[in-house]
């Protein structure tokens, strides 16, 4: 039952009134903090709740005509995906992903333009490093004169930016192309999760697919840092999906969760949400007497302070020091619940409502949409502790305040693979009207609106 078209009865394979419901909050949240906003007491929340960042879009002819093409795509792609083999879904996946971008209207505003406009990106701190070891030296002194994004984030992100600057003369266009090679990976790497988890080929096909036109990883996976930041923190969930087929830990499993700890913590103070995911994780097993995971835990810790330490012997980069300064800059008073509690309720709205507008509206009213849907998505008994393990370390980051500047649809973009493996028995009807749903979502919200900042 997979080309079957969408008739009335279809609203028994959706909850349309979760929906509706999902929509309505929606709309009072926002008008609740727009008034606040202009009458009463600043939320801290944006203008346009929950989006953080939302510009107009160019509104340029090419961009409603390749706007145009990614919808067809989206369609026609679906209703062939049986005759594809999972190499050319996985092809298709990324086009999905180039076309809905270009929906902004041309290469410099969808892939360039995000890494230079405004003034202060990455790249503008990069191309004034002269000297790499300089700048990791030089990095704990220096950190309040980056700009804003450099500050927050470890030295590498910067010098990861220079590698490919230098490379290729200083083009952005090619750091842009590197950047979204390496972010593209997180389709194969998908593939081996839900492969390994029991997802059936067709199922795998149906997944990839929904997975390019969600929108967070249709507008964010082309040219951000955090679409490098999703492919290294699902290498983590690869080793365990590993572990979870195998019964055992053998040599790759442990490389791909040494490579997921480090890299992530390379590139953002965020990768700390691996190890508590991990200390959440293992409580699962605790309770039946089972140690592996804690021990697990507690030896990536250790590799990943031994590895910090050595920079800071080499480079005398200090990787602590970095994020409680970038710590103290989003929140420089402290705990903001107990110096601004209304800020601090609102900006935690924002937070997960940014999150659950850009997995789509259609998905979440699933998530939302009560026990005939729960059942199918929770049916999982080992996909249940990853997702409930990733949510809750996710939550604990937002109850401590973090992402006080919002965009957490992009900063936490990570969060996604632990949704999308709800997925493995809602049945077919169900993910075809969350696909399209999302479809559209995606296609409207890359044609009126620009994300980045």
């Amino acid at each position: 039952m997979n080309n079957f078209k969408l008739t009335p009865d279809m609203r028994s394979f959706f909850p349309l009134k979760s929906f509706y419901w999902i929509i309505g909050v929606w709309l009072v949240l926002a008008a609740l903090n727009f008034w606040s906003l202009e009458h009463w007491k600043f939320t801290g929340a944006d203008l346009f709740f929950p989006f953080s960042v939302l510009y107009p879009s160019n509104f340029l002819l090419s961009g409603f005509l390749f706007a145009g093409v990614f919808l067809l795509m989206g369609y026609y792609f679906w209703q062939r995906q049986e005759g594809f083999s999972i190499t050319q879904v996985l092809f298709i996946s990324v086009l999905l992903v180039i076309f809905g971008n270009m929906a902004q209207g041309n290469l410099d505003i969808a892939m360039e333009q995000p890494f230079y406009l405004k003034g202060r990106q990455y790249y503008h701190d990069a191309v004034h490093v002269l000297h790499p070891a300089q700048f990791l030296e030089t990095f704990n002194a220096n950190q309040d004169q980056f700009q804003m994004h450099t500050r927050t984030h470890p030295p590498f992100v910067v010098l990861l930016h220079w590698v490919f600057l230098k490379i290729s003369g200083g083009s952005i266009l090619f750091l842009s192309v590197a950047f979204f090679l390496i972010s593209a990976l997180f389709f194969p790497v998908l593939h081996q999760i839900l492969k390994n988890f029991g997802f059936s080929a067709r199922r795998r096909r149906k997944v990839l697919l929904l997975a390019a036109v969600i929108p967070s990883v249709n507008i964010y996976l082309l040219v951000s840092l955090d679409g490098i930041i999703l492919m290294t923190v699902s290498l983590l969930l690869w080793a365990i999906s590993r572990i979870y087929r195998d019964g055992r830990t053998d040599a790759k499993s442990v490389l791909l969760m040494v490579s997921s700890v480090i890299l992530t913590n390379m590139l953002s103070f965020s990768g700390l949400f691996l190890l508590a995911f991990l200390g959440l994780y293992s409580l699962f097993f605790m309770a039946k007497r089972q140690f592996g995971f804690v021990w697990i835990t507690a030896a990536l810790t250790g590799i990943m302070i031994l590895f910090f330490t050595i920079i800071y012997w080499v480079s005398g980069y200090h990787q602590l020091d970095a994020f409680l300064h970038a710590s103290a800059s989003e929140n420089p008073k402290g705990f903001m619940l107990l110096h601004q509690p209304y800020i601090y309720f609102w900006t935690r709205l924002q937070a997960a409502g940014e999150i659950m507008m850009f997995l789509s509206l259609g998905f979440c009213a699933v998530l939302l949409g009560g026990h005939k849907y729960s059942v199918q998505l929770f049916a999982d008994a080992a996909i249940n502790r990853v997702f409930i393990a990733g949510v809750s370390a996710l939550l604990l980051m937002f109850l401590t305040g973090a992402y006080g500047t919002g965009e957490t649809a992009r900063a936490c973009l990570f969060i996604v693979p632990f949704f999308l493996l709800l997925l493995k028995n809602l049945r077919n009807e169900t993910i075809f009207i969350v696909y399209f749903l999302s479809l559209f979502q995606t296609f409207g919200m890359q044609t009126i609106g620009n994300f980045f900042w």
